[in-house]
């Protein structure tokens, strides 16, 4: 292989790290739930909240009362983010792959190239 067809395959197989990483992270990633100030009244009316423990709202004279201080909406709401360790954990694979495909191209033939680089667009994230 010469040089151009080198960058080539580097450059694509970038690309092919670059779009699992992106999957990766949507596959990842928890979305945000929230409930609206009415969803939180209708839980409150329906019953399906309780009042929280006295020890547990901060009655203090410099703080307003919110509804969420005297209710807990916690099995109902969920913040979103990301599994950072298990991302990275996924990643540090992907890109090792992708390094191992870099380096067999480098020193090897372009049949073994184009095989690993179809495994590796093949390999579920």
């Amino acid at each position: 292989m010469n040089q151009t067809q080198k960058m080539y395959i580097r450059k694509r197989i970038e690309g092919i790290l670059q779009s699992k990483a992106t999957e990766l992270r949507k596959k990842l990633t928890v979305p945000t739930k929230t409930l609206s100030p009415r969803e939180k009244v209708e839980m409150i009316y329906t019953g399906k909240i309780k009042l929280r423990p006295r020890k547990d709202v901060p009655l203090n004279s410099s703080s307003s009362l919110y509804i969420n201080y005297l209710y807990d909406f916690s099995k109902y709401e969920t913040r979103g983010g990301m599994n950072q360790e298990e991302y990275n954990k996924k990643f540090k694979l992907l890109t090792n792959k992708a390094n191992t495909i870099i380096d067999n191209v480098m020193l090897g033939d372009a049949e073994e190239a184009l095989k690993l680089i179809s495994d590796f667009e093949n390999t579920p994230v």
